[in-house]
């Protein structure tokens, strides 16, 4: 008689069915713990304790911003995060010298000094092994930085170069170095892709800004970055992983958000623009043409190098995306088009005609790359299809 009943009946038996297994799951865990017979067993099943309370509480607790499943279930016996974090501490009292459970620990707790003290162990106990960690830590120390800060820049530039010398074949790390570089030395500012309204007072005073020493050391390391970053054998842009046991990890992933590559890709596109910029600026303002069309030929090359074998489809296990690919695409676009600018500038007829059919050609390519990943997008069956 009351077509609410039904659905409260069921949200109340579910309510308890779920209040049931997390209380199984937690006797399991205590049973587990007790069962271990030496501290690295038992710092071992801490460590599964954890995770597995980290997973009941992601299900079971709906994201802030879920409108509709906030309040949908109120289940009985949610870990806490206090009661997470105190089973990693625990963990890493009984093997202070496994870095994976440093990591863990850290995973665990919310941004802070705390958890960045976590982090730095874990690193410090991976004997140089875990680019990941230095990753995490040059992005945490970075984005919580301003360029004046210069012993915090100091400070995420190590980690930087950590990851780099941990993770040697990759070109990512290079690159990022030599953005960090054109951002002491802005000469993006200068050229094609600076404010087009600016008044020429206004132009001539960011040229000044960089018309110095240490802005023309800084750009001339960053296309050697650069150059260097183009003959590596792959660009892949770091994904943190999280420490998660091999047993949980498909449930965890199932539910983790999709790792977010656009920052990393908005940097190198900017970082496109600044080689284009202090091109354009050694061309027209220092005279050394050669530089200029080294910087360019690097934006070139970065393109490429980003691009790689123009994928159809998605490989995290190589690094090619799709979407990858087609910043590539952008990039290389950005070198041929200050490229050509940089001929015609010097009245050069020969190589602006080369430049012009290299791209003519390219653009081609683009257009037959294009029709390719509409074709393979499309053969993705839709995921509600099986509903």
């Amino acid at each position: 008689k009351d077509d609410a009943q039904p659905f409260l009946l069921t949200r109340v038996q579910t309510e308890k069915r779920l209040a049931e297994l997390t209380a199984k799951a937690a006797a399991a865990w205590k049973q587990g713990i007790a069962l271990a017979q030496t501290p690295a067993e038992k710092a071992d099943a801490h460590y599964i304790e954890g995770w597995g309370m980290r997973l009941l509480r992601r299900y079971l607790t709906p994201s802030e911003s879920d409108e509709e499943a906030v309040g949908l279930f109120v289940v009985k016996g949610i870990p806490s995060k206090k009661e997470i974090a105190d089973a990693f501490e625990k963990a890493t009292a009984l093997a202070p010298q496994n870095a994976l459970l440093w990591q863990a620990r850290a995973d665990a707790l919310e941004p802070g000094e705390e958890a960045d003290n976590a982090y730095k162990k874990a690193l410090e106990l991976s004997a140089g092994k875990n680019a990941n960690l230095a990753y995490l830590l040059y992005n945490r120390t970075a984005a919580a930085t301003s360029l004046e800060n210069i012993d915090k820049w100091s400070l995420a530039l190590g980690y930087l170069r950590q990851a780099a010398d941990r993770d040697r074949a990759n070109a990512w790390p290079l690159y990022e170095e030599a953005g960090i570089l054109f951002r002491y030395a802005p000469y993006s500012l200068t050229g094609p892709s600076g404010n087009p309204n600016a008044t020429e007072p206004e132009k001539e005073m960011r040229r000044q800004a960089v018309r110095n020493d240490a802005a023309r050391q800084s750009g001339r390391r960053a296309i050697d970055l650069v150059e260097d970053g183009n003959r590596a054998p792959r660009f892949e842009a770091p994904r943190y992983t999280d420490s998660v046991p091999k047993l949980l990890e498909a449930a965890w992933h199932f539910r983790r958000d999709f790792p977010n590559d656009l920052g990393n890709y908005a940097r190198v596109r900017e970082l496109a623009r600044s080689c284009s910029g202090y091109a354009q600026f050694m061309a027209e303002f220092e005279k050394q043409p050669s530089e200029a069309e080294r910087a360019l030929n690097a934006v070139v090359g970065l393109g490429f190098r980003m691009i790689g074998d123009w994928p159809t489809e998605d490989d995290f296990a190589t690094g090619e995306t799709i979407i990858q690919g087609l910043v590539g695409v952008a990039v290389v676009g950005i070198g041929y088009k200050s490229r050509e600018k940089l001929y015609e500038f010097q009245g050069n007829a020969d190589k602006l005609a080369m430049a012009q059919a290299e791209n003519a050609h390219f653009k081609l390519r683009v257009d037959a790359y294009r029709a390719a990943v509409t074709a393979a997008l499309a053969r993705i069956p839709n995921e509600f299809d099986h509903y």
